[in-house]
């Protein structure tokens, strides 16, 4: 009796390593949103925050969610975006883009 061994193409095997490249950045990403809603439950935030906007960004485009802000006369979408833009205009560059720093994680 004989056995035959097959060799799986190398495409295969790099489509496999994208995958999961790509699931090692989406768990990241969902580390650290976890993070983020930790620091809510704890009330350990600067402002008092009662929307949120996430901005997710990929390869294909971009896709935006929020939250909060429907029958809401603290916040709007309007303010959200100055904020982001305010973030690229600066002529000094932000560490992570945060307004406070959270270096002591």
């Amino acid at each position: 009796m004989t056995a035959e061994i097959h060799n799986f193409s190398m495409s295969r095997r790099l489509h496999n390593a994208r995958v999961a490249a790509g699931q090692a950045k989406r768990n990241e990403l969902a580390d650290y949103l976890r993070k983020m809603a930790d620091y809510l439950q704890r009330d350990d935030i600067e402002s008092e925050p009662s929307a949120i906007t996430v901005v997710l960004s990929g390869k294909a485009g971009d896709e935006v969610l929020w939250n909060g802000y429907a029958n809401n006369p603290d916040v709007s979408l309007r303010d959200v975006a100055r904020a982001f833009d305010s973030q690229f205009r600066t002529p000094y560059k932000r560490r992570g883009g945060n307004f406070h720093d959270r270096r002591n994680l």
